[in-house]
């Protein structure tokens, strides 16, 4: 089934090397997810990085351009938000409570 909206992930950020695992290179997301959540419509995620969690990233993937915003209220509207083209994998570090929210380019 083909993606439509916007899926977040939250997880760890680092290598496994770094978590005390195999000494290999990865991208920025770890092996050691919290959540993940697909939104079909834009808005804000129901979920946030847990609080207490430290070195948390999100990775998002949109079906369409879309502006995202990361925060504890993200407005991807009005507030600070950054660009994600369609169908490419973008990675931005998060604080603990943050959530994500989108809104089509």
């Amino acid at each position: 089934m083909a993606l439509s909206g916007l899926h977040v992930v939250c997880g760890v950020a680092g290598s496994p090397a770094e978590l005390g695992g195999h000494a290999i290179d990865l991208p920025l997301m770890s092996y050691v997810l919290h959540w993940s959540e697909t939104l079909a419509t834009a808005g804000p995620t129901t979920k946030a990085v847990p609080v207490g969690a430290s070195r948390s990233a999100f990775r998002v993937r949109c079906s369409v351009d879309a502006y995202v915003a990361v925060g504890k209220t993200p407005d991807a509207v009005n507030g600070p938000r950054f660009y994600v083209p369609a169908n490419d994998d973008y990675d931005v570090m998060a604080p603990a409570e943050a959530k994500v929210a989108w809104v089509a380019a």
